[in-house]
């Protein structure tokens, strides 16, 4: 005869107290036929006269996870989240929540998978090995007291965090990055908003250009111009180090579109860019080139775009080297300069350098 094993059991009555909590004015709770790490859907409703019910058509999805007991303290609940159920969280358009459920106390805390993941990214990065992750929910965060205040509100998409998340979804959905005004507007909003927003977005800028390869032709790379133009307008005075060495460095080479970041952060932001010491950080990188180009910037300050290249053309020799690299004057670096400069900006610059004598 078929056997219905004691996880079950558990986790059954977890579903069913679950489902009895959403068995409520405001909401309207439907199973899921196929549990594949959703159990529950449950959508939010208006109330009406007579008990009737106006469905929203704002969703939730639920995942339970049911224990005999769970302990917690006086501030938290302690859980360990699968890895694997964060990615799948992340991959949905609409909130995920997860629900643990307390068989012994009848209790049920919740906590917003994306949002969580949103605010724990570096906690995620340093443990990439690690199937599950320590999570604490509020030990006052359960369904009992939410289900009338914020878990509408995260149903409606009202939090800040809310807003983020969509944002953020939207930049992604604009990427193709062919949508330019758009993608280079959000960025722009990013900026503003700063923090983990802020590297979200380059690290997705970053990783769009390491996916093309070291060779990818510029006008490819460069659908990400919008975006990282956006961002370093309103947010490049916050880029550190490592940021802008990860942007430009290619193994022992550079991307131009990322050395077009970087020469629009030192037209941009020329300050706070030489503040980060780039000329020692690319020479160590050996990027001796690129670290020439920081120096250079640095050198010949409140110069850039066009007018950075051709203050070098009238430059005083002995200020063209630095690192073992120096920029020859003659009449053949002009043209040079001059024809291929509107194809490659002033990434032509690193084309024209020789090694020094004492190189």
């Amino acid at each position: 005869m078929p056997i219905r094993t004691i996880s079950q059991q558990i986790g059954d009555s977890g579903q069913q107290l679950v489902e009895q909590w959403f068995n409520h004015p405001r909401w309207v709770a439907r199973n899921q036929s196929h549990d594949f790490g959703i159990d529950l859907e449950v959508e939010l409703a208006d109330g009406l006269e007579d008990s009737k019910q106006a469905m929203t058509g704002k969703l939730i999805k639920v995942q339970i996870k049911t224990h005999g007991m769970v302990k917690h303290n006086s501030s938290h609940v302690a859980y360990k989240i699968p890895r694997s159920l964060l990615h799948y969280a992340d991959a949905f358009r609409i909130p995920v929540i997860l629900a643990v459920v307390c068989r012994k106390t009848k209790r049920v805390w919740w906590l917003w998978l994306q949002e969580w993941s949103m605010l724990n990214e570096d906690a995620l990065a340093r443990t990439p090995e690690s199937e599950k992750i320590a999570a604490h929910i509020p030990v006052e965060q359960t369904l009992q007291r939410d289900l009338d205040t914020k878990l509408p509100e995260v149903a409606i998409g009202s939090p800040t965090n809310a807003k983020i998340l969509a944002l953020r979804n939207l930049l992604e959905a604009a990427s193709g990055w062919n949508d330019h005004i758009l993608s280079e507007g959000i960025a722009k909003l990013f900026g503003t908003i700063g923090g983990n927003n802020r590297d979200w977005t380059l690290r997705k800028v970053t990783d769009k250009l390491l996916e093309m390869g070291e060779s990818a032709p510029l006008w490819e790379a460069q659908q990400t111009w919008p975006v990282m133009s956006g961002l370093i307008e309103t947010g490049g005075n916050s880029f550190t180090q490592a940021q802008v060495l990860r942007l430009v460095q290619r193994g022992d080479t550079y991307s131009r579109t990322g050395f077009n970041g970087l020469s629009r952060l030192y037209d941009v932001w020329p300050e706070e860019t030489a503040a980060l010491g780039l000329p020692q950080a690319f020479d160590k990188a050996g990027l001796g080139t690129v670290a020439w180009y920081c120096a250079m910037r640095e050198r010949f300050p409140g110069k850039r775009d066009r007018i950075f290249a051709f203050e070098l053309l009238r430059a005083d020799q002995q200020l063209l080297e630095y690192g073992g690299y120096r920029l020859v004057r003659d009449d053949e670096l002009g043209y040079f300069v001059t024809t291929k400069f509107p194809y490659r900006g002033e990434s032509i610059l690193l084309d024209c350098l020789t090694m020094s004598d004492d190189g």
